[in-house]
């Protein structure tokens, strides 16, 4: 139930979604003063959501700071979190645009010698999609990259960042590897994610991949609308907003 409601959530937090919402209320409302009004609303709404001084200040300030990812010791295991590639209908998948870093860093991990395992978190996602499951394809990934079979593991029945954790746990206390391990996710997810992964009991140190904003560059051409930004800002708006579910339903 969990699983479907945030589907539907994550809906809402689409900005695009709510332009729509707004433009459509236009043309049904005949009431002139309503209608004023949702105008008013609607070029405010995309004033604030294709400012790029806030979207960037806002991320700076969700994201962990970022800064060359190394270890000053070594690790038993790396969890590699999914949600980096995408499939097609015959049962194909391919590498997904901008979050190939998580697969990029798993694997320096272990080449490095940081860590011993890397275990592939995560299962279908996607709602009623029979396709190639994403564990399945990173694993054939891994093997082609250099990395034995004996390193890696795999975990493909969660849907989502507290399924993930959960279902690590067991895997991770049969390696004795629940305080020896690091979670390797993006920069916007890190902070959800590693919430979940300790209320799990898992200790895991962070290992980040994909920052989107590397540094404050507030200018005059910061505050010019950015309309790319409307289609972005779901992302940080599911992070945020389900960080606070995540803690009012104690999955955090």
């Amino acid at each position: 139930m969990f699983f479907y409601a945030s589907k539907i959530f994550f809906f809402f937090l689409n900005p695009v979604n709510w332009l729509l919402i707004m433009a459509a209320s236009w043309l049904l409302v005949k009431n002139r003063v309503i209608k004023k009004r949702i105008l008013i609303a609607a070029i405010l709404f995309t004033v604030i959501f294709t400012n790029g001084a806030l979207y960037g200040s806002l991320l700076m300030w969700w994201q962990p700071e970022a800064k060359p990812q190394r270890h000053s010791k070594k690790y038993d295991t790396a969890i590699m979190l999914t949600g980096i590639s995408i499939g097609n209908s015959k049962k194909q998948r391919f590498f997904g645009s901008g979050v190939n870093d998580r697969f990029i860093q798993a694997a320096r991990l272990y080449h490095t010698g940081t860590v011993k395992h890397i275990l592939i978190s995560g299962g279908n996602g996607s709602l009623g999609k029979e396709e190639l499951l994403e564990a399945d394809f990173l694993y054939e990934e891994f093997q082609a990259m250099g990395i034995p079979k004996s390193a890696l593991l795999m975990e493909k029945k969660s849907r989502n960042t507290y399924e993930s954790a959960v279902a690590a746990k067991p895997i991770l206390d049969s390696l004795q590897a629940a305080n020896s391990c690091l979670v390797v996710t993006s920069a916007m997810h890190m902070r959800r994610a590693l919430a979940s992964f300790h209320k799990a009991g898992i200790h895991a140190d962070p290992h980040v991949a994909n920052f989107e904003v590397l540094e404050s560059r507030i200018s005059v051409w910061s505050f010019l609308p950015d309309f790319s930004l409307l289609g972005i800002w779901k992302y940080l708006l599911k992070e945020m907003a389900g960080m606070a579910v995540y803690k009012m339903t104690g999955k955090a």
